[in-house]
C-alpha cells in the first residue's frame, strides 16, 4: 500500500529530539547572512511558550503518521486535536503585541487546519484525504521556519 509506505517514511523523517529542531543554536534560529525573514524578539519566557506549542505541533504530526500507518484514525483524530485552536490557550498575553500579525495568522491557520484534519478524519475515515490535509498543513510549518527566527532580548 502506497499510502503505508509514504506514512512509514514520513514517521522516520519526524522520529528526531524537538531539542534537537528548537535548541537556541539549532540551524531553524540560527540568524546567519542569508536569512531574509524576521527575527522576533522575546523574553526567554515567551520564546520558550512559543517554542513548546511548535512541539506540540510536531508531537501531533507525529501521532497522526504513526496512527495513518497503522489505519488508526481514532488516534488520528486524537493527536490532530491536540493542537487544534484551544493549544494556544496557555500563551503568555505579552506575545500578542509582540508578535508580527503575519505570524499570529500562521499560528491560527496551522491550529485550525488541525482541528479541520481531526473533524475529517473523524467523519470521513480517509487516510489519504487526512494525509493530503497533513500536506497541506506541514507547508505552515515550513513557512513559518523559513520566514521567522526568534532570539531572546
Amino acid at each position: 500500500m502506497q499510502l503505508k509506505t509514504i506514512s512509514i517514511a514520513l514517521c522516520a523523517l519526524l522520529n528526531f529530539s524537538p531539542s534537537q529542531v528548537f535548541s537556541q543554536d539549532s540551524v531553524l534560529n540560527m540568524n546567519n547572512g542569508n536569512f531574509k525573514g524576521t527575527t522576533i524578539y522575546l523574553t526567554a519566557v515567551e520564546r520558550e511558550a512559543v517554542l513548546s506549542e511548535m512541539r506540540g505541533f510536531v508531537k501531533s504530526t507525529a501521532g497522526i503518521v504513526k496512527g495513518l500507518s497503522a489505519e488508526d484514525m481514532e488516534m488520528v483524530t486524537a493527536s490532530a486535536r491536540k493542537s487544534g485552536r484551544g493549544a494556544g490557550a496557555h500563551m503568555p498575553h505579552t506575545l500578542h503585541k509582540k508578535l508580527p500579525v503575519s505570524f499570529k495568522k500562521l499560528g491560527s491557520d496551522t491550529h485550525r487546519r488541525f482541528d479541520e484534519l481531526a473533524l475529517d478524519a473523524e467523519q470521513l475515515g480517509d487516510a489519504g484525504h487526512s494525509l493530503s490535509q497533513l500536506g497541506a498543513l506541514l507547508d505552515n510549518c515550513v513557512s513559518c521556519h523559513s520566514s521567522f527566527r526568534i532570539k531572546v532580548r
